[in-house]
């Protein structure tokens, strides 16, 4: 009995050892093919506010993930660890004046378009695009934060 509590819970303790979730701060960010500069090849332009789940580290570099599984590199210095951002996972979405479907929609988002997190209420966030845009969107339709 206790080796399958060992086993259970070194099995949980390496599954989210390195389940953090950061968001990209630059404008746009290269996520590459190996952590390196010289030798990679770029795999995914991140937008600012792009959501990112740590896989693990190397040197300056993190290993991510994105919302749709793709996986590369990117450097530390064009993350921030304590941001909040998401990205919209659905094929489209309301964003909307105020936190529920009787709000009035300011704009649509299409998948893949990321915004800082500002706030959050009763399931639904506050949220910013990098144009200037804000609203708020179901938690749910988003991958992040």
């Amino acid at each position: 009995m206790r080796f399958m509590t060992v086993l259970i819970f070194l099995i949980l303790f390496c599954g989210t050892s390195f389940a953090q979730i950061v968001t990209v701060v630059a404008p746009t960010a290269n996520i590459r093919s190996s952590p390196s500069m010289k030798d990679s090849y770029v795999i995914i332009e991140a937008p600012r506010n792009y959501p990112l789940s740590v896989q693990s580290q190397r040197g300056d570099f993190f290993e991510v993930r994105d919302f749709l599984g793709r996986r590369g590199w990117i450097q530390k210095s064009l993350i921030n660890e304590k941001a909040r951002g998401v990205v919209v996972e659905v094929s489209s979405m309301n964003v909307r004046q105020g936190p529920g479907t009787g709000y009035p929609v300011v704009f649509r988002a299409e998948q893949g378009v990321a915004f800082k997190v500002l706030g959050e209420k009763d399931g639904w966030l506050h949220v910013e695009h990098a144009g200037g845009k804000s609203g708020w969107v179901y938690k749910s339709l988003t991958w992040g934060q």
